[in-house]
């Protein structure tokens, strides 16, 4: 096996008193983990901003509902243009130029808007999926841990 590793993670590896394989399993699992429950999160804040955007709807006149999505996307234009431009489109794509292009580093500040910004537009009924930001979130923890530990 070619030494990808570098000393923080032989360090980290050499504490839990794993094998160096062994070591990287387990870093996966808690990644996976992480992400796991940042998924978890991201699912019940979206639905808890779907809910409250129903009932909204449910409330008001049917005029008013064409504002909800409005409102929705002007909020993430905002979030996204003062925090994070780097969270702008899909996620995918995001993901795949920061690994062709930045050796996977994503500022972690990214994860958190586009997840934010995300639950705004799918949650107000804007036509967007859930599946792209999560892959982001995703990725951005995986990205930190990687930095965190020097890989």
């Amino acid at each position: 096996m070619p030494n990808l590793l570098t000393r923080p993670i032989d360090t980290f590896i050499k504490r839990l008193q794993l094998q160096r394989e062994w070591g990287l399993i387990v870093l996966g699992a808690v990644t996976g983990t992480v992400t796991g429950l940042a998924a978890v999160g991201f699912a019940w804040a979206l639905h808890a901003v779907e809910h409250w955007a129903g009932e909204f709807a449910r409330s008001t006149p049917l005029w008013v509902l064409p504002l909800v999505p409005m409102i929705g996307a002007l909020l993430t234009g905002i979030i996204i243009y003062f925090f994070a431009s780097d969270a702008r489109g899909h996620g995918v794509p995001q993901v795949i130029s920061a690994v062709a292009t930045k050796a996977g580093v994503i500022r972690p500040r990214v994860g958190i808007v586009k997840a934010i910004a995300s639950i705004l537009t799918v949650g107000s009924g804007g036509s967007s999926g859930a599946e792209g930001p999560i892959v982001q979130v995703g990725s951005t923890i995986g990205s930190a841990i990687g930095q965190l530990l020097r890989v």
